[in-house]
């Protein structure tokens, strides 16, 4: 039980240094940045209870927050994020699934997967994005910012998850 909290937090201090060192500092066309911290919402399993999940979700965020100069924008967009994954895991898993299901594609399928996270990679940058321009000013380039990054970003945690759940090789 110690070693698989131990591996979480591996992984968010993994995600929170990929993001913080390398991702922040990605800027194509001067809008679109690719945002990987809602990946971190997908390591925990579908039964995990609902305020443990908002915890790890809102501490996630506010790591990235405290050195991205972004005031509570990730930690809002993540807390958002981890309220909303227990319906949508709901609507797209099974009901004859194991309740320590965690999301990935070897327990999920690649299709169910992809679904999974494009829904909550819609949901967070939405809300980060609306909450970082806190205006529809320029509302053009705000959904240039947003399709971007969406897309580059579930590239990134796709890829992410392909080297995470590697297929076994048949002997």
């Amino acid at each position: 039980m110690v070693l698989v909290w131990f591996y979480k937090i591996l992984w968010m201090i993994a995600l929170w240094a990929i993001q913080v060192l390398v991702f922040n500092q990605i800027h194509i066309s001067g809008c679109i940045t690719p945002i990987i911290s809602v990946y971190f919402l997908l390591l925990f399993p579908k039964n995990i209870s609902r305020s443990a999940l908002l915890l790890w979700a809102f501490v996630a965020g506010m790591l990235i927050d405290i050195f991205s100069g972004t005031p509570g924008v990730v930690s809002a967009s993540m807390t958002l994020s981890a309220l909303c994954l227990p319906p949508l895991l709901k609507l797209l898993v099974s009901k004859e699934a194991p309740e320590d299901l965690t999301p990935s594609i070897r327990s999920m399928g690649k299709w169910k997967f992809f679904q999974l996270l494009f829904l909550l990679t819609l949901l967070h940058h939405i809300s980060f994005f609306l909450l970082e321009a806190f205006s529809f000013f320029n509302w053009k380039i705000l959904l240039i910012s947003m399709g971007g990054s969406i897309a580059l970003s579930l590239l990134l945690m796709m890829t992410l998850e392909f080297v995470r759940n590697p297929k076994k090789q048949k002997n």
